[in-house]
């Protein structure tokens, strides 16, 4: 084998190393954006299961239950 065909089979198999590496790199990434997503979304659902449901508990309401009644 030609000295200028092993020098061309290192070259691809770098370029297909290379090739590879930004793969695995994006697919982590990726892989750590989703996981941050979800963690954020759990903290969500958790913060927004604590409120409480009733309008008496909000401040500033412009009309409560009791005042809707009353009228």
């Amino acid at each position: 084998m030609s000295p200028a065909l092993q020098a061309r089979i290192r070259q691809l198999q770098a370029e297909a190393e290379h090739r590879r590496a930004v793969a695995e790199f994006r697919e982590r990434h990726e892989a750590e954006r989703q996981a941050r997503i979800a963690a954020l979304m759990t903290e969500l659902v958790h913060t927004l299961a604590q409120l409480p449901l009733e309008a008496e508990a909000w401040p500033n309401q412009h009309t409560t239950d009791a005042q809707r009644r009353a009228a």
